[in-house]
């Protein structure tokens, strides 16, 4: 569980970093996941800077065939078909419905949450200014009726970040100045809807890649409409 100071700090500021929230396996089971759907995108010939703006959802993107009309519905239906993507048995699901969603509880403060969205975000090397993201804040992007849902993104970081290959740079809701995070792999940065942020370009050799689940304290017409929450 989250402490006290870092529900404390995610209150004030609109954010808090956990450096070394998964473990070196989980962590590489999504690592190995993203480039699963890296090499996907590149066999459909897609630019994945210019076409798709670095972001890759797992069961959008088309790598995944025949998905039911249900998937959204039903947590059972989606865990069997989100688990599909790796082929050596383990489970990104049991992930999101456990320690992600128990984290988002506590920041959220509320007893349940609902999975938003689910995105790889992955920067091309020596990529400039294609791979870098505006000032913004997650919740621009609901509908506009929707937009005083709370939600907390749980931003990542799958390779070591830093502002060479597409770090964060946060404005908290505080007025304390700008911070800019520079963490290992398997760190999480936990982003409120409400707090501004943006990242830089991927000037380094190497592909950056973060994974960003995003949960609601209600469900949304975005959203899945299952709680995202399993003992």
């Amino acid at each position: 569980m989250l402490s006290q100071r870092q529900c404390l700090h995610f209150a004030e500021k609109g954010f808090v970093v956990y450096e070394h929230a998964l473990s070196s396996k989980q962590t590489q089971r999504f690592h190995t996941e993203a480039d699963i759907l890296l090499n996907h995108v590149m066999d459909q010939n897609l630019d994945l800077a210019r076409d798709l703006g670095c972001i890759i959802e797992p069961l959008a993107c088309g790598y995944m065939d025949d998905l039911p009309a249900d998937y959204r519905k039903s947590a059972q239906v989606f865990c069997k078909h989100r688990d599909l993507i790796l082929d050596d048995g383990s489970s990104i699901s049991e992930i999101l419905f456990s320690e992600m969603a128990r984290w988002s509880t506590q920041l959220l403060k509320c007893s349940t949450v609902y999975l938003l969205n689910e995105q790889y975000i992955i920067k091309p090397p020596a990529s400039r200014a294609d791979s870098s993201f505006r000032w913004h804040t997650d919740g621009e992007y609901l509908p506009a009726h929707e937009q005083q849902i709370k939600s907390v993104a749980c931003w990542t970081a799958l390779d070591d970040v830093d502002e060479n290959n597409g770090g964060l740079t946060i404005q908290p809701l505080d007025g304390s100045g700008e911070h800019l995070v520079n963490v290992p792999a398997g760190s999480i940065v936990f982003l409120s809807n409400r707090v501004v942020h943006k990242s830089t370009a991927n000037q380094s050799r190497r592909f950056r890649r973060a994974y960003m689940p995003q949960y609601s304290s209600e469900s949304s017409s975005v959203g899945y409409t299952f709680p995202a929450l399993m003992d």
